[in-house]
């Protein structure tokens, strides 16, 4: 290499980092700036698609408590995945995650290149139709908080991507961490610890929330309570007690729709809310989890769990949700006389 050809080489390389810099401040200038974490995420991969051209930018979160979430960027022409990650199974998901949480940053031109191992790895990445993937992993003090990644790739040559990759993952963890974080404080405020079921509080809230968006909004609400509560705590103790609440809440989360507002209002007293007017869907929920056969264990013994469950609709018979408490309360009241374990729908003839 001669004298004028090793100073063109330098220029570029200088040429290079200058644009690499100058590409990190403004990265780090969009993630900050004001606005929604949503649209920062957005405006984020939109940003590095200058950086990496790709089908698909995107970033699956990983959370400690709450569903991870995700952002895709598509190029022009590309069908969105998103719905699709959103689709497979939570072992599927996790296979995916899992295979690159313990990298830092991968650059693979195959799919051999990374690493898969087992027939069904291989196969997965295959059927999302990747040849091509650039990972990064996001860390937090150490913690796993998602990865970074881009599919069928190449890469802007005017950029030094391993530098700017390395430099904007600690920054975007941050964000994504601090984000969770806020998202998690505010779970807690609505949310019983326990179960995960909704308080009070975030029932009233959900609920007030939906009767604002068009009037009669029309719903379906239940009062559940563990039949014999304070009876299975005295005998085998509120370890045993916590079990069972658990153990019924997962059945809730279970047997009712995905739109249901599902709480616990205290010790063994729970709330499903079906919100819109497929009462038939709500009734058939609460039919099918009043014959769910649940049971925890303590010490060998099997302890079996049942509810008794009291429900009303609105806007007929109920005009408003105090109202439908107190209907709902009555049908349970009933339950509870006739013998417990069964559920009973309201009617006027009970507040006679």
């Amino acid at each position: 290499m001669n004298e004028s050809t090793s100073k063109s080489s330098l220029r570029d390389e200088l040429s290079v980092q200058r644009d690499t810099s100058e590409f990190i401040i403004d990265f780090l200038r969009v993630i900050t700036q004001e606005g929604d974490y949503q649209t920062a995420m957005e405006n984020a991969l939109e940003f590095l698609s200058q950086a990496i051209i790709a089908d698909r930018i995107y970033i699956l979160e990983q959370q400690r408590r709450l569903d991870g979430r995700f952002f895709e960027r598509c190029a022009e022409g590309v069908a969105p995945r998103i719905a699709r990650i959103k689709e497979v199974s939570d072992g599927d998901l996790s296979l995916f995650v899992n295979h690159f949480r313990g990298i830092n940053l991968i650059f693979a031109e195959t799919l051999e290149q990374l690493g898969l191992k087992d027939p069904r790895s291989y196969a997965y990445f295959q059927a999302l139709g990747i040849n091509s993937l650039l990972v990064v992993a996001l860390r937090e003090n150490g913690r796993f908080v998602g990865t970074l990644c881009a599919d069928n790739y190449t890469l802007n040559k005017n950029i030094d991507v391993k530098r700017l990759l390395e430099t904007i993952a600690p920054f975007l963890a941050t964000v994504i961490s601090n984000n969770q974080l806020l998202e998690e404080l505010e779970w807690s405020v609505t949310h019983d610890p326990l179960t995960g079921l909704m308080n009070r509080r975030g029932i009233d809230a959900a609920m007030s929330a939906y009767s604002e968006k068009q009037d009669d909004a029309p719903f379906t609400l239940a009062l559940i309570d563990i039949d014999d509560f304070k009876g299975i705590n005295d005998t085998y103790g509120h370890v045993v007690g916590d079990e069972a609440l658990i153990a019924i809440s997962k059945a809730l989360f279970e047997e009712f729709p995905k739109n249901a507002l599902l709480g616990r209002q205290g010790g063994d007293e729970l709330i499903a809310i079906t919100l819109g007017g497929a009462t038939q869907e709500a009734v058939g929920a609460i039919e099918r989890f009043s014959k769910r056969l649940l049971s925890v264990e303590s010490e060998g013994e099997e302890v079996r769990l049942t509810t008794s469950i009291g429900y009303t609709t609105s806007p007929s018979p109920a005009l408003t949700v105090k109202e439908a408490y107190r209907q709902a309360d009555i049908a349970l009241y009933a339950v509870k006389e006739a013998g417990k374990g069964a559920a009973k729908q309201y009617d006027p003839s009970m507040s006679a």
